[in-house]
């Protein structure tokens, strides 16, 4: 009953779950994510003259900033690889990520009015808004490519592209474990959730982005070796550049990204409840 008015209200909710009633109701719910994501990316680009053009128009104007800035005016070399090309599949780890941070990473901000007032399952609103950079990382694959074909670099096109989808299943993981805890942060303890969007900002120079893990000093490796991104990367630069990529050196971050997942997935069903409630 709402004390100020007299009146009663109605809020829909789903049931309460646990985490894997959870998983199971999100598979159900796979075509409604799908439309879902559809939908954010048409809200997003509503008021743009050119719509959906800009999901292509986004990474590839910022990719053309950070190359003139890199190739051009500091003249970055590497002895046997285009630097351009260790630019471009920087921006793959890095782009999806920090666009589906602001996004996933507040599902419980941006979609509360869908939380209350339907019965999708609270789990499938930062999965939704995490699939929505899928089209953005198969752009940037793209331009790839089209570097590479620009630059004579011929990337070795083996049984290796068989992983990429791989690599994007593990990529997805830890961001959405991150999201998830981004998420029950936002509704338990606000001020821990400011301090993880200022961190976000620093992760890229943590992140071999804009270098190759080598270029590192060896003290330095260990943090590279813990962060979950740069062995996102280090895979993709193993397929697409045919450098190493030792597994025990990025066996802790793996380790690290599963847990995190584990982790956010169960205390975020845990806490679904309050989203409605404190939002």
């Amino acid at each position: 009953m709402n004390n100020t008015t007299g009146k009663f209200e109605h809020v829909i909710t789903p049931a309460t779950s646990g985490m894997f009633q959870s998983l199971q109701a999100v598979w159900k719910e796979r075509p409604v994510l799908w439309v879902m994501a559809k939908r954010e990316m048409a809200i997003r680009f509503s008021k743009l003259s050119f719509k959906f053009a800009w999901i292509g128009f986004r990474p590839v104007i910022q990719l053309l900033i950070y190359l003139y800035v890199f190739v051009f005016v500091l003249k970055s070399t590497h002895p046997s690889l285009p630097y351009a090309l260790i630019i471009v599949s920087g921006f793959l780890t890095w782009l999806p990520f920090i666009e589906t941070m602001h996004s996933a990473g507040k599902a419980v901000e941006a979609d509360k009015i869908l939380l209350q007032k339907s019965t999708i399952s609270r789990l499938s609103f930062p999965i939704y808004r995490t699939l929505v950079c899928l089209p953005e990382l198969i752009i940037i694959l793209l331009v790839f490519f089209i570097c590479a074909g620009f630059l004579n670099f011929s990337p070795s096109l083996s049984w290796k592209l068989l992983l990429l989808p791989f690599i994007t299943f593990f990529q997805l993981v830890f961001i959405l474990g991150l999201c998830l805890w981004s998420n029950v942060f936002l509704i338990r303890n606000p001020n821990i959730h400011h301090l993880l969007f200022v961190f976000l900002g620093y992760v890229l120079w943590i992140t071999p982005v804009f270098y190759m893990p080598e270029m590192v000093p060896a003290p330095l490796k260990t943090i590279l070796s813990l962060n979950p991104l740069a062995s996102v990367l280090a895979l993709y630069r193993y397929v697409l550049l045919d450098v190493p990529a030792p597994i025990i050196e990025w066996l802790p971050s793996s380790i690290l990204t599963f847990c995190l997942f584990a982790s956010g997935l169960y205390y975020y069903t845990r806490y679904q409840d309050l989203f409605v409630e404190r939002m």
